[in-house]
């Protein structure tokens, strides 16, 4: 019988056969399994708590120790069980994926778009203006002052920015435009 299914599941080649050699041969000790499969005895014994860790094997408790496959109907499950790990993991990958991309291109001066949001954009923009030490054009808002949160994140980084000796140059809305022609030929600002 051919190792390609047990393998084709994660099984490297000596499980495999190890696994076969057990189904086709029912209860063994880990001596006679050890010999069918031209395995060192105690590679064997690894092998076998290995096969019993991921389900494909037990051990029998008689007045010997010996171990036999399960049905063949547990490579199903098996199959199951890592499609579950390799989904889990490919989350984990995509959820982190942003964050590494934004870290690589910062690092490698690498061209890119960056998607963010909320208090994490700030702290990606100004990890960036310190590592570049370029002087950044803001775009203030009237808002960035209204959240406790995102003003002590500025605070913070006008800090960083002064120890750094990096120059910033602001755009801010004004506060109240001027409202009659007067005004606005005195020049008069508030």
């Amino acid at each position: 019988m051919e190792t390609q299914i047990p393998q084709s599941l994660g099984l490297n080649d000596s499980q495999a056969t190890t696994y076969l050699y057990m189904l086709k041969h029912g209860k063994l000790s880990p001596a006679e399994i050890a010999k069918g499969t031209g395995e060192a005895r105690t590679n064997t014994y690894n092998l076998l708590d290995q096969l019993v860790s991921l389900g494909l094997a037990e051990k029998l408790l008689d007045s010997r120790t010996l171990y036999r496959s399960k049905p063949p109907t547990v490579l199903k499950q098996l199959l199951v069980k890592r499609t579950q790990e390799v989904n889990r993991v490919n989350a984990d990958v995509s959820s982190l994926l942003p964050s590494l991309l934004t870290t690589y291109r910062l690092t490698h001066n690498q061209p890119g778009v960056v998607q963010a949001e909320g208090h994490e954009a700030f702290k990606i923009i100004y990890d960036d203006v310190i590592r570049s030490q370029e002087s950044p054009l803001i775009f203030a808002s009237d808002n960035d002052r209204n959240d406790p949160e995102t003003a002590a994140i500025i605070d913070g980084q006008i800090e960083r920015q002064k120890q750094a000796s990096i120059e910033s140059k602001a755009l801010v809305p004004k506060d109240d435009a001027p409202t009659n022609t007067a005004q606005k030929k005195r020049g008069d600002k508030k």
